[in-house]
């Protein structure tokens, strides 16, 4: 269950999982997900997040095939071979991430964090069309996700997020029906993890290096 695990661990083990089995994610840990991310806090409790959830296999290989579609436009461009990469690490993230986007509907659910903008009152101009507080609206909906994704880790599901969807908004719209004044803002992908894929520990730049006291540069 959520509470097996304590919310530091989670956090220190929390990272992205990129290969996973094909067992379906239970309905009682999807409902545990969700409800943590609408536990999330947001400006003006306006709660601006909709969620929909995917476990049918045609639509995600449907979604798959557009995701695979604008990884493959974007790959070469921004990164160039990635075979021909130099920094170990950076090779291995990448190529991890290019297989996935091979196969990311082998994880059996997808969970879409949506942004929607008739909840959120005076941060949205009346025709919904100009977001006049969007680092609110989203940051609202990244903080649920965030709340889904440790709620994942302490249930032993594995997760990763993707923005690549975005930027075939119209596609996905088409495929999941949602209207227009709701937007795709990030798409998760759950499962429990396929060896050798696995929880933390993670890397990351020490406190030191990332936080200020009082002015910039002056050390915590």
């Amino acid at each position: 269950m959520a509470d097996d695990i304590g919310v530091f661990e989670a956090i220190h083990s929390l990272r992205a999982i990129r290969e996973f089995d094909a067992d379906p994610v239970p309905d009682d840990a999807i409902a545990t997900i969700l409800e943590a991310g609408t536990r999330a806090p947001s400006p003006q409790n306006s709660q601006p997040w909709a969620f929909i959830v995917v476990r049918d296999a045609e639509t995600r290989a449907q979604i798959a095939e557009i995701y695979r579609r604008v990884w493959n436009l974007v790959k070469e461009p921004v990164y160039g071979d990635l075979n021909a990469i130099e920094d170990p690490s950076q090779k291995r993230l990448l190529l991890a991430t290019d297989r996935l986007a091979a196969a990311i509907d082998e994880a059996p659910l997808f969970i879409f964090a949506m942004l929607d903008r008739s909840k959120l009152g005076v941060m949205v101009t009346p025709d919904l069309q100009t977001l006049l507080e969007p680092s609110s609206a989203y940051g609202a909906v990244w903080a649920a996700v965030e709340n889904m994704l440790l709620a994942a880790r302490a249930l032993e599901v594995g997760a990763i997020t993707t923005n690549l969807t975005r930027l075939m908004d119209h596609e996905v719209r088409a495929i999941l029906g949602y209207p227009e004044h709701v937007e795709t803002v990030s798409m998760l992908a759950l499962g429990r993890p396929r060896p050798p894929a696995k929880f933390g520990p993670t890397t990351r730049r020490a406190v030191t290096e990332v936080a200020h006291s009082e002015q910039w540069g002056r050390p915590v």
